[in-house]
């Protein structure tokens, strides 16, 4: 196989949940040396479902295994000078240190950047917050739904059935799981690369600040470049009054089809997949703004005739016809999809508690140094003695002395 994309790359993450860990997965699994830092108690992600045949447990958490992966892990307890000495010897030679607790946390224990570029001065230090390091949030309690409402996200995200009319009456909704989370990761990852690729021309490292709420602002990019200069509300509230018939979601006998067919050419090809229906010739469907003025009409003759069919053979037909078609699909779906499964998507390896363990894989591939799991996510304590004494010299009865005291 050919070598790693981080091969040498140190990396020190001390970061809970998702976005710090998600982000020394990126790192790990492309050959970064990654050492996950966690209280003696753990991260609470390991306490965070789903679990093999429903059961919790600390070592089973299928979103700690999979944010986790090719790690090696330790446990250290930061807010004790001990442990807080500990830490600060590992970032003496890593290139990176990934984290993502409250600034006021990281002042306390004197882990600011400012001291530890004095320390280490080339490390990168990449802090994943809610806010960011300074404005007037910066300190304010969050959850995962804040960066969803503050971010706009929610706002264009109404819930109700798919392929419905009533529109207006669909609230702002947070998307389901923990995906600012994995989108601030993913900005980490690139600037944390920038970062290191201004130290290899200065040789000295710098302060990456990504937060989730810009993350989330970042998804809207079009909606709040219109919102700066037209009076009217943009994004899904626009939507609800301009009514795109043809381009939408329709039911099926067995979930739904998403149809692409807004412009001319691609309605008229849409309407031959349909075997031009008479209504279809109508004066009523004959243009673009004669079909958004007679939405209602057309989406309720449009799923008259695609609910009694497969949403696959719908999209297929479609797609041979040269306009946009796809199912949608659940999780399940997506998961059991060929092309996925072809391309690797979804990937299969052993953990030995969790036993085999199925999870997504790389998004993106690189020729000459592909992706890897090199190992499983660790164990809590599992490379204590091979970091502490192999890396920082430590006596086996250090060891012993730093469990009993509680400082790792």
């Amino acid at each position: 196989m050919s070598g790693t994309a981080f091969d040498g790359l140190r990396v020190v993450e001390w970061g809970s949940w998702v976005s710090a860990p998600y982000l020394g997965k990126l790192l790990a699994d492309f050959g970064a040396d990654v050492v996950k830092v966690e209280p003696p108690g753990g991260d609470p992600a390991r306490r965070l479902g789903p679990f093999p045949d429903d059961i919790p447990h600390p070592e089973r958490s299928g979103m700690f295994l999979f944010a986790n992966t090719s790690k090696r892990g330790v446990t250290l307890d930061p807010s004790s000078s001990t442990g807080r000495g500990l830490l600060l010897r590992l970032l003496r030679d890593a290139d990176v240190f990934v984290e993502n607790n409250p600034p006021a946390l990281m002042e306390q224990f004197g882990l600011t950047y400012a001291a530890l570029s004095e320390l280490n001065p080339r490390l990168v230090m990449t802090s994943i917050t809610a806010f960011g390091q300074d404005g007037p949030y910066r300190d304010y309690t969050t959850a995962p739904l804040v960066s969803y409402a503050m971010g706009g996200v929610a706002y264009e995200t109404p819930v109700g059935g798919v392929g419905e009319d009533r529109l207006e009456s669909y609230p702002p909704v947070r998307g389901w799981g923990w995906q600012i989370a994995f989108t601030a990761a993913f900005n980490a990852s690139w600037a944390t690369l920038a970062a290191l690729f201004q130290r290899a021309a200065t040789g000295r490292g710098q302060h990456v600040d990504v937060n989730e709420l810009e993350s989330a602002a970042a998804l809207m990019r079009a909606n709040v470049a219109e919102a700066s200069y037209t009076p009217q509300e943009p994004g899904w509230a626009k939507l609800r009054r301009s009514r795109v018939p043809a381009g939408s979601i329709y039911p099926t006998r067995d979930g739904y089809v998403s149809i692409g067919a807004t412009d001319e050419h691609q309605w008229r090809r849409f309407v031959g997949v349909m075997g031009n229906p008479e209504w279809a010739q109508s004066e009523l469907f004959a243009t673009l703004p004669a079909r958004q003025e007679h939405a209602d009409a057309l989406r309720a003759l449009v799923s008259d005739w695609s609910r009694p069919q497969a949403k696959d053979d719908i999209a297929r037909r479609v797609q041979e016809a040269g306009t946009i078609g796809f199912p949608v699909y659940s999780p399940r779906e997506v998961l059991a999809d060929a092309h996925n499964r072809e391309r690797e998507l979804f990937v299969e390896h052993e953990h030995p508690d969790a036993g085999r363990v199925g999870m997504p894989g790389a998004p993106f591939k690189l020729s000459a140094t592909p992706w890897r799991i090199a190992r499983p996510a660790p164990r809590l304590g599992e490379h204590n003695e091979e970091i502490y004494c192999g890396r920082l010299g430590l006596t086996r009865a250090e060891l012993v002395q730093l469990r009993r005291s509680g400082a790792i």
